[in-house]
C-alpha cells in the first residue's frame, strides 16, 4: 500500500523546484493503518508560498484512494503548522 501511496505523491509536482513532491523530500515519514495515511510534510522554505496548496492537493489526490479515508499531516518547518493544519481540516469539512 505504502508503494501506491507513494505513486500517488508522486504526480504532486512542486512548480518552483520542477520536481514531484517525494523526490525533492517534502513528504517523509509516509504510513498507512486503518484507512489513514500518515506522512509529514516539510516544505523547502520556512515561509513556502505553496504550502496550502500543496498540501492540499496531497490531501485531495490521497483521499481519491478507494482504500483511504483520511490523512493526517504532521507539519515541520513551516513558519505557521496552526494555520496550515486549520486549512486541512476545512478542507475535509466540505
Amino acid at each position: 500500500m505504502i508503494d501506491k501511496i507513494i505513486d500517488v505523491l508522486k504526480s504532486v509536482k512542486d512548480k518552483y523546484l520542477n520536481m514531484d513532491i517525494v523526490s525533492a523530500r517534502v513528504v517523509r515519514d509516509i504510513g498507512f493503518s486503518d484507512g489513514v495515511v500518515y506522512l509529514t510534510f516539510r516544505p523547502t522554505q520556512y515561509f513556502c508560498p505553496l504550502a496550502i496548496v500543496l498540501t492540499t492537493e496531497i490531501k485531495k489526490k490521497l483521499l481519491e484512494m478507494d482504500e483511504v479515508s483520511d490523512v493526517n499531516f504532521k507539519i515541520e518547518g513551516y513558519y505557521d503548522p496552526e494555520r496550515l493544519q486549520k486549512s486541512l481540516a476545512e478542507l475535509t469539512e466540505r
